[in-house]
């Protein structure tokens, strides 16, 4: 791992991003691999860099060689990432993690965005209003059956997977149309507005 974390530095530091390579260089820095089994060459890397102000989150796919990927708040990256790797998705299984992970990786970290799988993963406020309390029975009656871990349905070049995502106040249902080859096309619907929720990062 260490010679790995060396690469990365080296890599950051030849692209310009001397600000990223000092991140990684910073002893204090957790540095990890994000688990991603359908990347075959490239590997991601979790930088948690802890400013003084308020801790950094960086995501980052390398392989030695090939171009480096800056992940965070930048969708294209992952694809163009996934393309050069030579994905091949090969599985439904396979097709989930791949959107699970572009969901996490390429989030924005400046909002509280996060995957849920269940409606007890939304992080309802803890102290509620009158009306907060009957909005959260409302949602979790609503969803309680129907908010659960992502699906994919094979279609004829690839799969579709429907995931969920809470932004700040509102419920997102995610719908990707994924090709074997990794390159997908995604609709954002949202189907809940001004949720009783915690919003700050």
């Amino acid at each position: 791992m260490k010679r790995d974390i060396e690469q990365l530095w080296q890599a950051l530091l030849a692209g310009g991003d001397e600000y990223g390579a000092a991140m990684v260089a910073d002893p204090s820095s957790e540095i990890t691999v994000y688990p991603a089994p359908f990347l075959q060459r490239y590997r991601i890397y979790r930088v948690l860099y802890f400013n003084p102000h308020k801790p950094i989150l960086l995501y980052l796919g390398f392989a030695p060689g090939l171009p480096l990927y800056s992940l965070a708040g930048n969708p294209e990256a992952y694809q163009a990432m996934a393309q050069a790797d030579g994905v091949d998705l090969t599985s439904g299984d396979l097709a989930i993690n791949y959107i699970t992970v572009f969901l996490e990786v390429t989030r924005n970290m400046y909002e509280l965005v996060y995957q849920v799988t269940s409606v007890d993963q939304i992080r309802f406020l803890r102290k509620l209003s009158l009306s907060q309390a009957q909005a959260k029975e409302a949602l979790t009656t609503k969803y309680g059956s129907t908010l659960t871990a992502p699906l994919a349905e094979v279609t004829e070049d690839g799969y579709t997977v429907i995931a969920h995502v809470v932004r700040q106040q509102e419920l997102e249902r995610h719908t990707f149309r994924v090709r074997r080859n990794s390159e997908m096309q995604s609709q954002i619907t949202i189907i809940e507005q001004g949720m009783p929720v915690v919003i700050g990062i």
